[in-house]
């Protein structure tokens, strides 16, 4: 079997030839990109575990769960990799808030800042909208970095599963680019994707993605008016009218 792009770039010797095809450009599901990094999430969870939090849960069956880690069922795939990520998340959090951040300050002033933020928007009040965004901001950046300071603490478990957070989340993030229709995110979340899917090695789709990322780029100056209507969200298809 080969894929579109061997095809494309075949030298053909009968009426089809290399030339004919110079200006198509592969366009590569969503769909299949994100099976294809569940699968890859799979092969780096499979025996940590993660099956048997799945059972013993009650999230699903010992089957389905093999399924999950085997990249066999999408929907499914998608929900229990969403549903461990943010348990992992809130016990990465509960020991960030005992073990690192100073006595008092486990909201860094970030419930008040926020509830000043709401109030400055329904009243309309420019200044005080700015002043907390300000405030959200400064927050923000305290608290990245008491954050980091954690991570590069943790042992080589906690970051193994951060890892697996990390993936979950870029997973997230490309399906809500995909259903927005957002260009630019879908080609960023791809390219992090990239090395989890050479690490995996998924030889197929490793060889594709990099030549897809540098075409779905070269768009706006090989054929701007595809490029056009893609940045404005017509690269997806959507069953109804709306966002």
């Amino acid at each position: 079997q080969k894929t579109a792009y061997e095809i494309r770039n075949c030298d053909w010797s009968s009426d089809v030839c290399s030339s004919d095809l110079a200006n198509v450009v592969t366009r590569l599901g969503g769909f299949h990109i994100a099976e294809n990094f569940l699968k890859s999430i799979g092969f780096f969870m499979k025996d940590s575990g993660i099956e048997e939090l799945l059972t013993e849960s009650g999230v699903c069956k010992g089957g389905t769960a093999n399924k999950v880690i085997a990249g066999r069922d999408y929907y499914k795939m998608v929900r229990c990799h969403t549903l461990v990520s943010e348990a992992m998340v809130g016990l990465a959090w509960d020991a960030f808030e005992e073990q690192t951040l100073p006595e008092g300050r486990h909201d860094l002033d970030f419930g008040d800042s926020l509830d000043n933020l709401h109030e400055s928007q329904l009243h309309k009040d420019p200044a005080s909208a700015l002043n907390s965004c300000t405030a959200v901001k400064a927050s923000l950046e305290e608290i990245s970095s008491i954050w980091k300071e954690f991570i590069d603490s943790l042992g080589i478990t906690a970051k193994y599963w951060l890892m697996y957070v990390d993936m979950v989340s870029i997973l997230k993030r490309f399906i809500k680019a995909d259903r927005a229709g957002n260009l630019l995110e879908h080609l960023a979340e791809i390219q992090h994707m990239l090395p989890y899917i050479v690490a995996a090695k998924h030889t197929n789709h490793m060889s594709c993605l990099p030549l897809y990322l540098k075409e779905m780029r070269d768009l706006e100056e090989q054929h701007p008016a595809v490029y056009n209507n893609f940045i404005r969200g017509r690269f997806t298809v959507h069953r109804s009218e709306g966002r």
